[in-house]
């Protein structure tokens, strides 16, 4: 057993003794403190990432909060079907207040040539009222703007973003709190492994 398990296990049995208002928040420590000490694991990685999603695949609560949002985001990197990603997301409620997730779900769209469900995509956004709503509404102009500059068919215009999706988040993230896989996830699909460590957690792996 490595240290990554001897630590996954401690957590784990902190989690089941939690008795706190704020798992996510756990799990941020936690998954901020591997990403500190295993940078190069990818595979580590995607395996919390998945695990957290399962996690919280049924809490409501979370289903809008940008820290939840972003690791959506960080997991949907590995997915080799994006679009499918962000439908099955949406499908579950989660993210559908969220612009970060409008934001990447149309920039995937615009990189595949898929302007119209792109356009689709920021149009369903904005009716959605997803916040900051100022964000969404500045992408899908510069979204208008660069089918403008490359000439494209006019029925390929709707009327109002792509940036970084996952930076912007992150950004709102910071600001309001503290291989491939297959898009079709259900919860009982998604196996995964996250992190937290409070200060006398982190005294403890030290140990290790």
């Amino acid at each position: 057993m490595d240290n990554r398990e001897n630590v996954f296990q401690m957590f784990e049995a902190h989690m089941q003794s939690y008795k706190g208002s704020d798992p996510l928040g756990e799990w941020e420590s936690y998954l901020q403190w591997v990403e500190e000490n295993f940078p190069d694991n990818k595979e580590y990685l995607i395996t919390l990432l998945e695990h957290l999603m399962k996690e919280f695949l049924d809490k409501k609560k979370y289903h809008n909060d940008p820290r939840f949002i972003n690791y959506c985001l960080k997991f949907a990197e590995y997915n080799s079907d994006l679009h499918q990603f962000f439908e099955f997301l949406y499908n579950q409620g989660i993210g559908t207040q969220s612009s970060p997730l409008y934001i990447s779900w149309a920039g995937h769209l615009e990189a595949q040539g898929e302007l119209q469900h792109a356009s689709a995509v920021f149009r369903r956004g904005i009716q959605n009222q997803a916040e900051p709503r100022e964000l969404l509404q500045q992408q899908y102009r510069l979204f208008q703007t660069r089918l403008t500059e490359n000439h494209l068919p006019a029925q390929a215009r709707i009327s109002e973003p792509l940036h970084n999706a996952q930076i912007l988040n992150q950004a709102i993230t910071s600001k309001s709190s503290p291989g491939k896989n297959s898009a079709h996830l259900s919860k009982n699909q998604v196996t995964v492994a996250f992190v937290w460590i409070t200060p006398t957690w982190r005294l403890l792996i030290k140990n290790y």
